[in-house]
């Protein structure tokens, strides 16, 4: 009785894994385009003077720049080596608010946090960075990088940020919106 028991409930479970339909890959592309529809009707709709990063569709406005007498205070971003393959990621000291685009608020730290830049979203990393160092470019969506003292409201597609994953209160595929203020850019550690 045992042995027809456990010979139905195998033919059972075979029967039922044949019905089990497998899951379409996912389409980071068409999230992309689905993304960059709802930020453009977001922006649009708030009336926002934000300008488009046309190769990553992040919407972004600079509020504050920092006021550098004599450019004292810059970091200077760099290579790791002679390669010039990998980016030397600053430490960074941020104030933020960060929501979703119904406004819910899903994090904020009005003190400042102290972050390795490359631990954060690529959002984040796109923001901070330059476009380019010595002529080469890094992709990020000012020319010159940020520095202490800046103010910079964006709004990234979830490529950018957690795609596909939902993370605490953000549900998957959500565009998010930040507001950042940079307190400290300082070296890594070595």
């Amino acid at each position: 009785m045992k042995r027809l028991a456990t010979i139905v409930l195998s033919l059972m479970v075979l029967g039922l894994s044949g019905c089990v339909k497998e899951l379409a890959p996912f389409d980071h592309q068409k999230q992309l385009e689905i993304d960059k529809q709802k930020i453009e009707k977001y922006v649009n709709d708030n009336q926002l003077p934000m300008m488009m990063h046309e190769n990553s569709g992040i919407y972004y406005m600079i509020i504050t720049e920092p006021i550098n007498e004599g450019g004292l205070g810059n970091y200077i971003y760099r290579f790791t080596d002679a390669t010039k393959t990998y980016v030397e990621t600053p430490i960074v000291t941020i104030k933020y608010k960060g929501k979703l685009l119904d406004g819910t608020v899903f994090d904020e730290n009005t003190t400042g946090l102290r972050y390795n830049l490359a631990g954060l979203i690529k959002a984040w990393q796109m923001i901070v960075l330059p476009s380019a160092i010595d002529g080469i470019t890094i992709g990020g969506i000012t020319q010159n990088g940020l520095q202490a003292g800046y103010k910079v409201r964006f709004i990234t597609p979830s490529y950018w940020a957690y795609q596909n994953n939902a993370q605490g209160t953000i549900p998957a595929n959500s565009p998010l919106e930040f507001e950042i203020e940079v307190v400290k850019i300082e070296p890594p550690v070595q």
